[in-house]
Parts: structure tokens; C-alpha cells; sequence
């Protein structure tokens, strides 16, 4: 099972290695590039070519506008941490930092949406990032403090943030 998932695993990479070819080229040909951020234009961003690049933020739902946190109301030992399944954002390294932090709050929630019990079967569909978050928290006894919440509507996302005392943006 392990090496259908390997496979997997590696055509996956090889279709995002040809993808960041290509995407390098239509940004050489390119008169002008939109983007929603910094980040992700990065490794194209010359001196030469910074004119071609313009950046339209990204809107934010007016239900995210309208509620405020309030430090009172926000539960103690409490994070709220996006991007739970993707290796790019970091959430291992969140993991890594809640170990640290345990020591000093026993109670510490680590909060994540999203879910890393995948598809069925799950040999075929459990990316090895997933499987490596797993045996983090099961490393370092985070079982009872790191939760997945599934997926989650806007309202849900919302009452989450609220609640933490800290929210994380990988």
C-alpha cells in the first residue's frame, strides 16, 4: 500500500514541478501579471520586470468585517490556526510550536479547520503529509490538544476566531 501511495506522492510532485515550469514561462511572455499577494510572485520578481506585476487584495466576506474579537470573551489557552492540510502553510510547524507551549499551558487548544482523516481508502488517499502530521502530534502527546474541526462555513469559521485568544495565518 505504502508504494501506490509513493507513486502517488511522486507524480503529484512532478505534475507541480511541470506546472511551475510552465507558469515561469507564461510570466516571461506576459505583458502583465494580476496576483493577490507578494508571496506568490515572489521568485518572478525582478527589478526588470516589477512594473508588469499588479495586485488586487483579495475581498473579504462583509460577515468577517462586521464581527469584532474581543480579548474578554476569548478563551484562554486557545489558537485558531487556518490551512490545516496543506504542507506549504506550515501546520507542522504549528505542532512544533504547540509542543513548546504545552509546557507552559497544559490546557492549550490548537484549533485547525479542516480534517486530516481523508477519503476512503484511506491508503490511496491519505497524502504522506497528512500521515506526517499525524505522527507529530501522536510524537508529542498532542492527541488532546490539537482538534480538526472538519470543514467549516463562514458562520462557523467565525464563531471559532472569536473564541481563540490567538489566531495563526501560515
Amino acid at each position: 500500500f505504502s508504494k501506490i501511495r509513493c507513486l502517488k506522492y511522486r507524480k503529484e510532485q512532478k505534475m507541480q514541478h511541470l506546472q511551475a515550469k510552465l507558469e515561469k514561462k507564461m510570466i516571461a511572455k506576459a505583458d502583465g501579471i494580476i496576483s493577490d499577494n507578494e508571496w506568490a510572485i515572489s521568485p518572478f520578481l525582478t527589478e526588470e520586470n516589477q512594473q508588469k506585476f499588479h495586485f488586487i487584495r483579495l475581498p473579504i466576506k462583509k460577515q468577517f468585517q462586521q464581527e469584532h474579537w474581543d480579548q474578554q470573551t476569548a478563551q484562554d489557552d486557545t489558537v485558531f490556526c487556518i490551512a490545516g492540510r496543506n504542507g506549504l502553510k506550515g501546520i507542522h510547524q504549528v505542532i512544533e510550536a504547540a509542543a513548546l507551549l504545552k509546557e507552559d499551558f497544559p490546557n492549550l487548544r490548537v484549533m485547525i479547520p479542516g480534517n486530516i482523516e481523508g477519503r476512503k481508502p484511506a491508503f490511496l488517499f491519505q497524502p504522506p503529509y497528512v500521515e506526517y502530521l499525524k505522527k507529530r502530534i501522536a510524537h508529542h502527546g498532542l492527541a488532546q490538544n490539537i482538534q480538526f474541526l472538519g470543514q467549516l462555513n463562514t458562520e462557523e469559521m467565525i464563531s471559532h476566531m472569536k473564541r481563540a485568544k490567538v489566531f495563526v495565518m501560515p
